[in-house]
């Protein structure tokens, strides 16, 4: 090759000649330039002189290649060369070998790459010593090693190298460059310090990582303020993920000032670049009126984008407007089948839903055990309506054999969560002696906690004990105090109790317990939904 440039050097300098060929052997440039005549066996004395056979080796040829391109640079400098002034020979060499190296790497020939970037890494050359921990962290070319991939990543990000800043961001989120994790971090303290550092020279990536773990207070003291600063900067950098979590905080005033108009502007602009969770997000806008007027077709029409893109809480919601025809037509069948998505996904909500359904043979066929497994694997998760659910069908022994004491057990988990139809029906079995031994005080005790809900059933049971001595000291007015609760909400048994009562009570006695009922009401919290 170098008897061929020689023969090609007709026009400029020695200088130039000098460089050309120092470029061949070295990477630097694929110029073809030359000399005249007159230099041309002076070309061919350093060609023979310099340029030996090489080994068969990669590392041999790569060796007397640099031997020979510091021979010729050094003489091309000598004799002036412009390029070898503007840098010292030593750094064009580095330059011109990682450009080989990094052409290697691009056409896969992995040992050649892995040679040159070992020998740069050790020379201190950070774009080396972060190829060559990608090459470690992807097995190219040599074993795949998570350690000494990181090895090479800190070296070069503590020679600013950008891209092993966020490697090593995301190793120390992730614990390891194969499996990720969403929200244990591995090392937090080191991945606050790497992460930050990508953050601050402008990675969106690193700048999502620390805006998490600022939510999380992982690795940082947990600040809400920060976290929202963070997930702007990548939001303006166009981060769909960072958009729809800037919109989140800003639709709940988390870290900044609740704002609808804002939480829409994110919502959208990530929604339109097809992240799922943000079109849930903006399903919700239209589905609630916030920031935009109601509009439940369109939430429809937000949510079955989110729902198609397999997002559990969009399937969820899609499955519940089907149910009830709102902003969609009714279907039974569609409400099961988006429910069902969800449930899969191991949606509580969804799996006591779908529970219901069956129970009901709303959308699917009457199947009192598929009912029973639904609310099971929803009340395995602590949703304390499937719960109480699963605790009636124990009760009735509707899908599974009839057992009060599983019945008790499960009422219990879900009316110690505040289900007031679960303290209810605590309050019967302690009454009744049913799957647990009988107690009339604390059968008082679960009746009251209910009825303070606003539970009819248990404001009439109250009333009842008090009537009866059952459990507490007889007493009318706490009898006609809450038969009168539960009358207002249309009991008519209450009503009846109430009216039979009235005869055993004095007049002083009715006015003290319809005083103490409009003190009640004025202080009383909503009912308590019933349990789906």
């Amino acid at each position: 090759m170098g008897f061929a440039l020689c023969r090609q050097w007709p026009v400029v300098g020695f200088e130039e000649g000098m460089y050309v060929l120092a470029s061949a052997h070295c990477g630097l440039d694929r110029r073809r330039r030359g000399c005249g005549l007159r230099r041309a066996l002076f070309c061919i004395l350093f060609i023979c002189a310099l340029v030996p056979r090489v080994g068969a080796s990669v590392g041999d040829a790569a060796h007397f290649n640099a031997v020979n391109g510091v021979a010729l640079l050094d003489l091309a400098r000598a004799f002036g060369h412009p390029a070898t002034r503007q840098k010292p020979v030593p750094d064009l060499l580095r330059e011109a070998d990682l450009e080989t190296g990094l052409t290697a790497l691009g056409s896969g020939d992995y040992p050649k790459a892995l040679v040159i970037f070992s020998r740069l890494a050790e020379q201190g050359e950070a774009v080396a010593q972060f190829n060559l921990a990608e090459m470690y962290a992807k097995g190219q070319g040599v074993e795949q090693n998570d350690d000494a991939a990181q090895v090479r990543y800190r070296q070069a990000a503590e020679q600013g190298e950008r891209r092993a800043e966020n490697a090593l961001c995301l190793f120390y989120v992730q614990g390891t460059f194969r499996d990720r994790i969403s929200a244990l971090l591995a090392d937090a303290d080191a991945a606050a310090v790497w992460c930050r550092r990508a953050a601050e020279h402008g990675s969106a990536y690193g700048q999502e990582w620390l805006a998490t773990m600022y939510g999380l207070g992982s690795g940082v003291a947990r600040n809400f303020a920060e976290a929202s600063r963070w997930w702007l900067r990548a939001a303006e950098q166009g981060s769909a993920v960072a958009q729809s979590n800037l919109a989140r905080m800003y639709f709940e005033g988390k870290g900044v000032p609740q704002d609808d108009a804002e939480a829409l502007r994110w919502f959208r602009a990530a929604a339109d670049q097809g992240l799922a969770g943000a079109q849930y997000g903006l399903g919700l806008m239209y589905h609630f009126g916030r920031g935009v007027p109601r509009d439940p077709e369109e939430a429809a029409r937000w949510y079955r984008k989110s729902a198609e893109q397999g997002e559990a809480a969009a399937q969820f919601n899609l499955g519940l407007m089907y149910a009830s025809g709102e902003g969609v037509s009714q279907d039974p069948a569609e409400a099961a089948r988006w429910l069902r998505s969800a449930a899969n996904q191991g949606d509580p909500a969804a799996q006591n839903n779908l529970g219901g359904m069956y129970l009901d043979g709303e959308g699917v066929p009457i199947d009192a055990a598929a009912a029973v497994r639904w609310f099971r694997k929803a009340a395995d998760q602590g949703l304390p309506d499937a719960e109480y659910n699963l605790g009636t069908l124990y009760a009735e022994g509707k899908g599974v054999e009839q057992s009060p004491a599983e019945a008790v057990r499960w009422y219990r988990k879900a009316a110690d969560q505040g289900i007031a139809a679960a303290q209810n029906a605590l309050g019967v079995a302690y009454a009744e002696g049913e799957g647990v031994k009988e107690s009339k005080a604390e059968a008082v005790r679960w009746f009251r906690r209910a009825a303070e809900q606003g539970h009819v059933d248990a404001q009439y049971n109250l009333g009842l004990t008090y009537a009866n001595g059952e459990g507490v000291a007889r007493d009318y007015v706490q009898a006609y105090l809450w038969w009168g609760l539960a009358a207002r909400q249309g009991s008519s048994d209450a009503r009846q109790s109430q009216n039979a009562i009235i005869r055993y009570m004095t007049r002083q006695q009715v006015t003290e317990a319809q005083r103490r009922a409009r003190g009640f009401q004025s202080q009383a919290q909503p009912p308590d939904r019933e349990p789906e």
